[in-house]
């Protein structure tokens, strides 16, 4: 999955563009044409994809989404 850097839209494939200042390839959002970020986890309950700079909870080797997650008194 990848996310609009941008707009926040989150996508399966994305459009590329060519930036001949870099000579490299970039992956675009095909609505508005931002730069776009590929999920760096994926919560192991839900699936749900994960962004950098999105809350996490990191358990273990486990990685739960905010949604997922539930807050335990002690």
């Amino acid at each position: 999955m990848y996310r609009c850097c941008e707009c926040k839209k989150t996508m399966k494939n994305t459009a590329f563009s060519y930036d001949a200042y870099d000579n490299e390839i970039y992956r675009r959002c095909p609505d508005c044409g931002g730069k776009t970020e590929e999920e760096r986890a994926k919560c192991v309950l839900c699936g749900t994809a994960l962004f950098s700079g999105q809350t996490a909870i990191e358990a273990g080797e486990n990685i739960y989404c905010t949604e997922c997650a539930v807050p335990v008194a002690v």
